[in-house]
């Protein structure tokens, strides 16, 4: 048996970016309670609001699109923080080009 014969190929080219064993919007979410628990001298209630804040989320996006997290940004936050120059305003129907 030659060594070509032990090659992996990658069957899952398309799946989300992983921080560890979380996907990576979670594992931000928990991040980012982490550093404002450092932030308020409170690492202890900073990491357990992030392990809490990541739990919720990963339960409210169960059984959802996998980019639930964009889907939320771009309707709650404002139109400057999220706007997509290259889409047409929703108004418009016909397009060119």
């Amino acid at each position: 048996m030659n060594d070509e014969s032990k090659l992996e190929i990658p069957r899952r080219i398309d799946d989300k970016a992983k921080f560890l064993w979380w996907d990576f919007d979670q594992a931000m979410l928990v991040m980012l309670f982490i550093v404002l628990g450092i932030t308020a001298n409170s690492l202890g209630g900073g990491v357990f609001l992030g392990l809490l804040a990541g739990y919720a989320y990963n339960k409210a996006r169960a059984g959802k699109h996998p980019s639930f997290a964009i889907h939320l940004l771009y309707w709650y936050l404002p139109e400057w923080v999220m706007s997509f120059k290259k889409l047409p305003p929703s108004h418009q129907v016909e397009f060119t080009g």
